[in-house]
């Protein structure tokens, strides 16, 4: 029997069933916005296109016990069988299985007809300003940043310009933090 994953909570329903390009949420610690940031790419596993990248400030926040990987590989392990994705540990990634277009089927073999592989979720770090040149000339469905406040905005705002992508969903970023008043952010909210 597969496990059911949603919201806990009216609040955490409106967040995850919110559309908007650019989405920032808050919360106290505790309160499952780290958790809620790796529920959020489910939504586009069903397009082969779909390229969706997690952020850090440092690899230890990413890959330490508790961390996003781990947060989410505890998720979509308890995924049913044939939506289960592969990890690659050393690079902090996870394919799922190929999705027929037609009739949205995730293939047996995890591949398409002609080797295609299925949507990909990215964990990474950002520690460096100088660190989001590694994604120029990307695209990305989805964007997550955990902790926003702790990355300088020219790295989030670079990473604004990497929303475009082939996935038939419209690219977007979330945001989780908890708004530090001299952060940039605040003004976007």
């Amino acid at each position: 029997m597969s496990k059911l994953f949603g919201p806990a909570s009216a609040k955490q329903k409106m967040i995850l069933e919110n559309k908007a390009q650019i989405l920032i949420i808050g919360g106290a610690a505790g309160s499952g916005k780290s958790y809620l940031l790796q529920l959020m790419p489910l939504a586009y596993i069903d397009d082969p296109k779909t390229n969706c990248i997690m952020f850090r400030r440092t690899t230890p926040q990413l890959t330490g016990q508790g961390g996003l990987f781990d947060t989410a590989r505890s998720i979509y392990n308890e995924l049913p069988g044939e939506w289960k994705p592969r990890f690659r540990e050393k690079s902090l990634d996870a394919i799922f299985p190929y999705v027929d277009p037609e009739t949205g089927i995730p293939s047996k073999t995890g591949r398409g007809p002609n080797g295609q592989i299925g949507a990909k979720v990215k964990w990474s770090h950002m520690e460096y300003v100088k660190d989001k040149l590694n994604h120029q000339g990307l695209q990305y469905t989805f964007v997550g940043f955990d902790e926003g406040c702790q990355f300088e905005w020219e790295q989030i705002d670079y990473l604004i310009s990497r929303l475009r992508s082939e996935s038939k969903y419209p690219s977007r970023m979330v945001i989780s933090c908890n708004p530090d008043p001299d952060h940039k952010i605040k003004e976007l909210i």
